[in-house]
């Protein structure tokens, strides 16, 4: 896994919840990323990123002329 911009915003959040338990922390990460399958964010070539940004910039455009 690979950095990703923001996801240190998230990281921070669980970070504070397991009481600077870094193991914890990472283990709730990976967690999250499984439950709500984003691995696609997570990867290299990012594909699940560029397949949501088509779909919300073609929602934006439809919805917002």
């Amino acid at each position: 896994m690979g950095y990703c911009q923001g996801l240190n915003y998230i990281v921070s959040i669980f970070y504070t919840l397991c009481a600077s338990d870094e193991f914890r922390c990472f283990e709730l990460l990976l967690g999250f990323i499984v439950t709500f399958n984003l691995q696609g964010m997570y990867t290299s070539s990012v594909t699940e990123y560029h397949l949501q940004n088509h779909v919300l910039q073609g929602l934006v455009k439809a919805q917002l002329p």
